[in-house]
């Protein structure tokens, strides 16, 4: 079967499925908001990274979902990209209802529905450069109490 076929092949119901069982077993956050912040669709990734259920998030608004959201330069930027039509990328330090903190790369896409979001964990990576940050520190301080001894 070729990817025209499986990808057209079957009936409309046959292809949504498809559609939908790849866009959930890609590792990678994929939620679609609408121009009044609600959520219109998202993946299992962004079901995951958020610690929610599709149920508990389609049809609520991002604010109505995570409170305090607006007030984040995360919120903020979104707001220009709904506004001026332009595509950002963002790294956000996200706390999940239950108090879990992560790191994700997102990237904003205006699209004719609103805003497609992409989402990467990039929590392991940030957590590197932080420890080699440290030890950056640490070995500057050691250093500089050498040179003063």
């Amino acid at each position: 079967m070729d990817s025209v076929t499986y990808l057209l092949g079957g009936t409309v119901g046959e292809r949504l499925e498809r559609l939908a069982s790849t866009l959930d077993a890609i590792d990678q956050g994929l939620q679609i908001i609408g121009p009044d912040w609600r959520y219109l669709y998202l993946n299992n990734a962004v079901c995951r990274q958020g610690r929610s259920t599709r149920e508990a998030l389609l049809g609520r608004t991002m604010p109505e979902a995570y409170p305090g959201i607006e007030k984040s330069p995360f919120f903020e930027r979104m707001v220009q990209c709904m506004t001026n039509r332009v595509a950002a990328t963002v790294l956000n330090e996200f706390e999940t209802p239950d108090g879990v903190k992560r790191w994700y790369e997102l990237r904003i896409e205006p699209h004719q529905h609103g805003l497609i979001i992409f989402s990467s964990d990039i929590t392991e990576r940030k957590l590197l450069e932080l420890q080699l940050l440290h030890t950056q520190k640490i070995e500057a301080i050691g250093r500089l109490a050498g040179g003063i001894a």
